[in-house]
C-alpha cells in the first residue's frame, strides 16, 4: 500500500501496526527511501508504503476455495446442494431445501453477490445492498514493480 502524502502514510502506518499486532500479521513500514530502494520502478516520489508480508491476495482463488472445502470436510463438515431461494425461517432458525432433503440450522449465511437483495427482500429485510464493481489495470513496461502496488 503506497501513500503519496506523509500524513496519509503516518495514519495508515499507525493503523497497520495496530492491526498487525491484533492479528499476528507480518508487515514492514517503508519510508520514502526504503520504498524507492525496494521498488525503483515507482518513479513518482511517494511518502512511504506498508508491505504486508502475510498474503492477503491469492493468485488461484479456486485452489484456495478447494482447500477450505477439504479442511471443512476433514473437520466433520458436509456439503449439500440446494436452492438458496428456498431459504425460509423455521422455528428459531432457518430451513433450506437440498437434493438430500430439508436442512435446518440456527443461522444461515446469504452469499449471493448481486442477487442477495432478491432473497433478503423476500424474507422481509430492508438492507442497503448494492452492486459495486472493482477495476484494476495491468501494465507492461520495461520497469515493473516487483510486487502488486495499491496506490
Amino acid at each position: 500500500e503506497a501513500y503519496r502524502s506523509e500524513a496519509e502514510f503516518d495514519a495508515a502506518a499507525r493503523d497497520a501496526t495496530a492491526v498487525a499486532a491484533d492479528h499476528a500479521l507480518d508487515h514492514a513500514l517503508l519510508d520514502r527511501a526504503a520504498l524507492q530502494q525496494a521498488e525503483p520502478a515507482l518513479r513518482d516520489v511517494l511518502a512511504g508504503a506498508i508491505h504486508w508480508r502475510d498474503p492477503w491476495t491469492v493468485s488461484d482463488p479456486g485452489e484456495l476455495v478447494a482447500r477450505y472445502a477439504a479442511l471443512f470436510e476433514r473437520q466433520g463438515g458436509t456439503f449439500c446442494h440446494g436452492d438458496a431461494a428456498t431459504l425460509r425461517a423455521s422455528g428459531s432458525g432457518w430451513q433450506v431445501s437440498t437434493e438430500d432433503g430439508k436442512v435446518e440450522a440456527a443461522q444461515a449465511v446469504i452469499a449471493l453477490g448481486p442477487w442477495a437483495a432478491d432473497l433478503t427482500t423476500r424474507l422481509g429485510y430492508r438492507l442497503p445492498l448494492f452492486v459495486k464493481r472493482g477495476y484494476h489495470r495491468h501494465y507492461a513496461t520495461e520497469a515493473m514493480p516487483s510486487k502488486p502496488v495499491l496506490d
